[in-house]
């Protein structure tokens, strides 16, 4: 059955215009984007680090102590990965929870992408974006300082007395902090990243 007059210009007066469609395009876009560097950050670590094979390509073959050690910890290998790291005290139970809502709304966005672009009702929640930064950041931190510098040869020549955890900086989180900036329309932040680009490959002319 067709709506009334009313209703159809009540459910116009609800779409987007223009600029709210390209910006809710962004955030949902740049939402699922950072949520697998989250994945990454997240699963891939221990999965590698408990790896005792590996695939022709080079990806890590779940192992026995994987499943004993991470797996059992959680529902699913997402909540499990987490329970892991606040187990060795990278993550905090807030952090938890927050990675929880993370991927619940990480749900709803990749399920609702239409009535997300169509409706100014609907949004994807800023809050929980930088939130994603905030705890890859955390993970990806702890990760270097605890377990690449002391393993790995190529850091041993160097004074680890001298650098604060904040100090440490991934190439996935640079990457988030650009399409954050991209997608919450952070100007200031984005006229940063392309001056340090500049300075990186040698500067204009």
């Amino acid at each position: 059955m067709l709506n009334d007059r009313d209703s159809v210009r009540k459910d116009w007066q609800k779409l987007m215009t223009p600029e709210l469609l390209r910006t809710n395009l962004i955030r949902s876009s740049v939402y699922l984007t950072a949520y697998e560097l989250l994945l990454q950050a997240l699963i891939d670590g221990p999965l590698g680090f408990f790896a005792d094979d590996f695939t022709a390509e080079g990806e890590p073959v779940t192992s026995a102590a994987y499943r004993e050690h991470v797996l059992s910890l959680g529902r699913h290998r997402y909540e499990a990965s987490a329970r892991w790291f606040q187990d060795w005290g990278a993550l905090t139970a807030d952090d938890v929870e927050r990675l929880m809502e993370i991927r619940e709304h990480r749900n709803r966005v990749a399920h609702g992408i239409p009535k997300i672009i169509m409706s100014a009702d609907e949004d994807v929640d800023p809050l929980l974006l930088l939130s994603v930064a905030e705890l890859v950041a955390k993970i990806d931190r702890w990760w270097m300082l605890h377990i690449v510098a002391p393993t790995s040869g190529d850091f041993d020549h160097m004074d680890w007395g001298g650098y604060a955890p904040e100090d440490a900086v991934s190439g996935r989180m640079v990457v988030l902090g650009l399409i954050i900036a991209v997608a919450l329309g952070d100007d200031e932040r984005l006229a940063e990243f392309e001056a340090a680009y500049g300075e990186a490959v040698g500067g204009p002319g």
